[in-house]
């Protein structure tokens, strides 16, 4: 009686992670959600406070898996890193231009939270970087202009 009792936590814990495995989200996510690469996603929120970016002065673009780059409140900026299946990021130095601008502190603390990341989640057409502590900062994919739209097209 004692053995039974001793298998079933883990018993359970494989059902759940099975169950997890098949989750709707995930489903969700491969139809509607936006790609990692290739994206420009918007900062929407940076440490816990909104972000208001509608102008998309705050930006990141991961070229591939090894590049990213985007704008950082008023300089451009890129840098190496190495973004893994699993939702692992690492992020390079990052090199930017050196304009000055009244977004400047926090730019400096955008491109921090950028050096920090260790980990991305991508939730349907969001972007979560966190460090080792928690969440840094939440972006949202940018909507496609009709431009852009209208080239895909022809």
């Amino acid at each position: 009686m004692q053995t039974r009792n001793r298998f079933r936590p883990l018993c359970l814990l494989l059902l759940l992670a099975a169950a997890s495995a098949c989750c709707p989200c995930r489903k969700y996510q491969k139809l509607y959600g936006a790609p990692l690469v290739g994206t420009c996603w918007l900062l929407i929120q940076l440490d816990g406070e909104e972000v208001a970016n509608s102008d998309g002065r705050f930006s990141l673009r991961f070229e591939d898996a090894k590049r990213l780059s985007g704008r950082g409140g008023c300089n451009r900026y890129s840098a190496s890193c190495d973004a893994e299946a699993g939702g692992h990021l690492r992020v390079g130095p990052i090199a930017s231009t050196r304009m000055t601008c009244p977004e400047a502190q926090r730019e400096r603390a955008f491109f921090a939270m950028l050096r920090s990341a260790v980990r991305y989640e991508l939730d349907a057409k969001m972007l979560i970087l966190s460090d080792s502590i928690g969440v840094r900062a939440v972006f949202q994919a940018a909507e496609e202009d009709q431009n852009t739209k209208n080239q895909k097209i022809n």
